[in-house]
C-alpha cells in the first residue's frame, strides 16, 4: 500500500501476523522507516546527544465479534 507522513507518500509493504485467543483476533505488523525518507527532522532534545535517522512504526488491530 501507500504510507503518507509529513506530506510525503511512499509505497510500503507490511508483513502481518494474526493470532486468535478466545473470541478475539489480533493482527500485528511493523514497518521500519527512515525519517529522512519522509522529510522529517530527527527528534532533538537537550538531554539526548544524538538520535538515529530511523525508527519502527508498529500496528496492532483487535477484532471481536459484536
Amino acid at each position: 500500500g501507500e504510507l503518507t507522513l509529513h506530506g510525503v507518500t511512499k509505497s510500503v509493504r507490511i508483513d502481518l501476523s494474526a493470532t486468535r485467543s478466545g473470541g478475539m483476533i489480533t493482527i500485528t505488523g511493523s514497518l521500519p522507516i527512515s525519517f529522512s525518507d519522509f522529510n522529517i527532522q530527527k527528534p532533538t532534545s537537550f538531554i539526548v546527544l544524538s538520535v538515529d535517522d530511523h525508527g519502527v512504526m508498529e500496528l496492532q488491530l483487535h477484532f471481536v465479534h459484536a
